[in-house]
C-alpha cells in the first residue's frame, strides 16, 4: 500500500512542476521553429540558425539570470508562481566558509538566494541543458562517418609525395640555397620535422577517433542513468512526500515551494532597491574640481548611462510575457496567412515524378538474388520487410538492422546510412 501523506499548503503539485520543467524545452523547440520559417525568406537568418543552440543558450542564461534575481526561481517556475528556498545543509556541495546559514543550517530567510548559490543554479539551468544537447546531438545517433577512414586518419602513402616534392624544390634550387649540400640539409630537416607533424596528427586523430567512439557507445548509459535519475526523483515526490523534485535541486539544496504574496513583494522591493541604487550611481554627476567641456561630456555620459539602464529594466520586466506572447502571435499570423494562400491559389494536380535511377551496386557489395522475393542477407523469403532509403533495396528487418548497425552502410551499394535510413515496409508487394 503506498504512503499517503497531507500536502503542504505551499507544496507545488507534481503536475505544476512537470509544467515548469518541460517549459524551457518546448520553447526552444517553437523557437528554432520560428527561426526556420523567417529563414527562408531571410537567408542570412541560417547562420544563427545553425548556432541555434548557442544563441538559446545565451538568451536562457538572460532570462535565468534575470528571473533569479528578481524572483528567487527559474524562468518557468516564475511564470507558475513557483520561488526557490536555499538551505545550505541539504546542498551536497560544500558549503563556502562564512556562508550565510544562520549558523544552523535553516533554510535562508532573508530573502533571495546567495550569489553563489544563484550562479550554481545558473551552471544546471543553462550549462547542463546546452551540453546534454551537444551530446545528444554528437552521440545520441551513429554519424555517417564514425570510421577512423571517415575522421581523417592521415595516410603516409599520400604524404610521402609531398615530401619528395619538397626535397625537389631545394634540390632545383627554388629556395635560394647558398650551395647544394646546405640544401640538401635543409631538405632532410624539413622531411623529418615534416613526417613527426604527420606521426603527431594521426596520433590526435587516432586518439580523438577512438575517445569518440568510446562515448558514442558509452553515452547510452549515461543518458540512462540521468534519464532515470530524473525519472526516480520524481516518482518520490509524486509518491512518497519527497522534498526535492530532481537532483540538480537535491544538489544545489534548493526546494521549490508556492510564492506567496508577501515573497512576491519582498522580491520587488529588494529588486527596486537595487535597481535604485544602480540608477542612483549611474547618474552621479561629475567631481566639483571638474569644469568646462568635460564635465559636460561626464553629464551627457550619466544621461544616457541612466537612460540605457532604465530601457534594460524596461525590456526585463516585459521579456517573459512578452516572449510567450511573440511566439503565440508568430503561430497564429503564420496559420492566417497559410490558410488565406490555400483559399487562393487553385489546387493543380502535377504529374507523378518518374522514379530515380537504381543505384549501381557495389563491387564489394553482396550480390542482388534474382528471386525478388528472398532477402539478399539471408537468402531467405523476406519476413518483416524493410527498405534502405539511401538505395532502395529491401531486405529482411531484422537483417538489415544488424547490418547497419554492424558496419553504418547500406549492404548492396556501400552507402553510408544509419539507423533512421531504415524504412519498415506494410505490404510484400
Amino acid at each position: 500500500m503506498l504512503p499517503t501523506f497531507v500536502p503542504e499548503p505551499d507544496r507545488p503539485t507534481y503536475f505544476e512542476l512537470v509544467a515548469a520543467d518541460r517549459l524551457m524545452p518546448s520553447l526552444k523547440a517553437a523557437l528554432i521553429y520560428s527561426l526556420a520559417v523567417l529563414a527562408q525568406r531571410r537567408p542570412s537568418l541560417h547562420y544563427l540558425l545553425d548556432y541555434g543552440d548557442e544563441a538559446f543558450a545565451i538568451l536562457t542564461l538572460l532570462l535565468e539570470r534575470h528571473s533569479l534575481l528578481s524572483r528567487d526561481a527559474s524562468f518557468a517556475e516564475s511564470l507558475y508562481g513557483l520561488k526557490r528556498s536555499y538551505a545550505p545543509s541539504d546542498s551536497v556541495l560544500p558549503a563556502k566558509s562564512g556562508s550565510s546559514s544562520q549558523g544552523n543550517g535553516d533554510t535562508n530567510t532573508q530573502g533571495g538566494i546567495p550569489p553563489r548559490a544563484s550562479l550554481l543554479s545558473l551552471v544546471f539551468l543553462v550549462g547542463l541543458p546546452y551540453v546534454k544537447s551537444k551530446f545528444d546531438d554528437a552521440f545520441g545517433t551513429p554519424t555517417r562517418n564514425a570510421g577512423l577512414d571517415e575522421l581523417g586518419a592521415v595516410d603516409f602513402d599520400n604524404e610521402e609525395p609531398q615530401v619528395e616534392r619538397r626535397e625537389e624544390v631545394s634540390i632545383r634550387g627554388w629556395d635560394e640555397p647558398s650551395t647544394a649540400d646546405s640544401a640538401l640539409v635543409d631538405s632532410s630537416v624539413r622531411s623529418v620535422a615534416h613526417k613527426l607533424l604527420v606521426l603527431l596528427l594521426r596520433a590526435y586523430r587516432i586518439t580523438w577517433a577512438l575517445g569518440k567512439k568510446a562515448l558514442r557507445q558509452l553515452y547510452p548509459y549515461l543518458h540512462a542513468i540521468y534519464e532515470g535519475t530524473n525519472f526516480g526523483y520524481s516518482v518520490v515526490y509524486l509518491l512518497m512526500d519527497g522534498e526535492y523534485f530532481s537532483w540538480p535541486l537535491h544538489i544545489l539544496g534548493q526546494r521549490i515551494s508556492r510564492a506567496s504574496p508577501d515573497d512576491l513583494a519582498n522580491a520587488d522591493q529588494r529588486l527596486a532597491e537595487g535597481r535604485q541604487d544602480l540608477l542612483e550611481w549611474a547618474a552621479r554627476g561629475p567631481s566639483a574640481h571638474v569644469q568646462g567641456a568635460r564635465a559636460m561630456a561626464q553629464r551627457v555620459a550619466s544621461a544616457v548611462h541612466v537612460t540605457a539602464l532604465r530601457g534594460a529594466f524596461l525590456l526585463s520586466d516585459n521579456i517573459q510575457s512578452g516572449l510567450i506572447a511573440s511566439v503565440l502571435a508568430f503561430k497564429l499570423l503564420e496559420w492566417w496567412y497559410t490558410s488565406a494562400e490555400e483559399r487562393l491559389v487553385p489546387a493543380t494536380t502535377l504529374p507523378v515524378p518518374p522514379p530515380p535511377p537504381i543505384p549501381a551496386p557495389a563491387a564489394e557489395g553482396i550480390s542482388i538474388l534474382e528471386d525478388k522475393t528472398l532477402c539478399p542477407l539471408c537468402n531467405k523469403k523476406r519476413s518483416n520487410p524493410a527498405l534502405a532509403s539511401v538505395s532502395g533495396y529491401v531486405f529482411c528487418y531484422p537483417c538489415i538492422y544488424r547490418h547497419v548497425n554492424q558496419s553504418g552502410s547500406c549492404p548492396v551499394t556501400l552507402e553510408p546510412m544509419l539507423k533512421e535510413d531504415i524504412w519498415k515496409l506494410y505490404t510484400s508487394g
